[in-house]
C-alpha cells in the first residue's frame, strides 16, 4: 500500500513522436541526469544480466535501443544510486505498431519526496533536460498523488483526442505551440519560452502550492475540451493533435516543408 511519501513523490512524464532510436540520445540524457545530481546510474533494467549491470550512463544508450528481432515496442527501467531517481522508458521501433496504428514514445521519471524538499530547482532543471533532449510534444511534472488522482478509476485519457491536463510544470512542444498559438501560451502567467522551441508553464514555486482553480483557469483559457475529464464526444484530432497529425508535423519539419 502506498504511503504518504509515495503520494508526494515527483512524477515527470514526457511524450514524443521523435524516434528515440539513437544510443547517443540516451547517453546524453542519462549522463545529463548524472551530471545534474552528481550521481551514478546503478541499474538499467531488472532484466539486464549481472555481467551488464551498469556503473554509469556511458555506453548504456546501445542497451536502451537494442530491440529484439521481432520486437516493435520496448520497455526499459533504471535507477540512480544516491538520488534514487527512477526512469521507465517506453519506445517504439518506428512510427506505427504491428497493426499499422501510429504510436508515440514516453518516459516516466520519479524522484523521492526528499528531493522535492531539498532540490526543487534541480528537479525543474531535470524536467527541462528531458524537454531539451527528448523533443516531446507534451510533458508534465507534479506529485504522484495529483497525477494518479486526475484520472477516474479504471479510465485513461485518449491520446488522440486530448491532453491529460495542466500540472505544476507543463511543457507544450512546438506542434502544440502551433496548435494553441505560441503567443497565447507565452501570455499565460508563469510561462516561459523553451527549451527546444516549446513553451514551459510553471504554476507555482512547488507542486504543493498549486491550486485546482489555477489548473482549471488555464485549461478553460486554452479550451477545456482539449483536456481529459471535460466530457462530451471528441473525434480524433478535433480538440488535440492525434498521433497521425503529430507524425505528419514531424515529417514536415524534417523535410523543410
Amino acid at each position: 500500500m502506498a504511503g504518504e511519501e509515495d503520494y508526494k513523490e515527483l512524477w515527470i512524464s514526457h511524450y514524443s513522436v521523435a524516434l528515440w532510436s539513437s544510443a547517443e540520445l540516451w547517453e546524453g540524457y542519462l549522463g545529463g541526469i548524472e551530471d545534474l545530481f552528481g550521481d551514478r546510474l546503478e541499474r538499467l533494467d531488472e532484466r539486464d544480466p549481472v555481467r551488464r549491470r551498469v556503473e554509469s550512463a556511458a555506453g548504456q544508450g546501445a542497451f536502451v535501443v537494442e530491440f529484439e528481432e521481432n520486437e516493435d515496442r520496448r520497455w526499459v527501467s533504471g535507477r540512480f544510486r544516491e538520488s534514487r531517481i527512477g526512469v521507465s522508458i517506453t519506445l517504439s521501433r518506428g512510427e506505427k505498431d504491428w497493426a499499422g496504428r501510429y504510436v508515440d514514445n514516453d518516459i516516466v521519471v520519479t524522484a523521492p519526496e526528499r528531493l522535492l524538499r531539498e532540490e526543487r530547482e534541480r528537479l525543474v532543471e531535470l524536467f527541462r533536460l528531458g524537454n531539451e533532449k527528448l523533443r516531446p510534444y507534451y510533458g508534465y511534472a507534479d506529485s504522484w498523488g495529483t497525477v494518479a488522482g486526475w484520472c477516474l478509476p479504471g479510465e485513461r485519457y485518449q491520446v488522440n483526442k486530448e491532453l491529460l491536463g495542466i500540472f505544476w510544470l507543463t511543457y507544450f512542444g512546438p506542434p502544440y505551440c502551433e496548435f494553441f498559438g505560441r503567443e497565447r501560451l507565452l501570455g499565460l502567467e508563469g510561462a516561459e519560452a523553451g527549451p527546444g522551441g516549446g513553451v514551459t508553464l510553471r504554476l507555482a514555486a512547488g507542486p504543493e502550492e498549486v491550486r485546482d482553480r489555477r489548473r482549471t483557469e488555464v485549461m478553460v483559457n486554452l479550451g477545456r475540451m482539449s483536456f481529459y475529464g471535460s466530457g462530451g464526444v471528441k473525434e480524433d484530432g478535433q480538440y488535440a493533435l492525434s498521433l497521425e497529425q503529430l507524425h505528419e508535423w514531424r515529417r514536415r519539419q524534417r523535410d523543410g516543408a
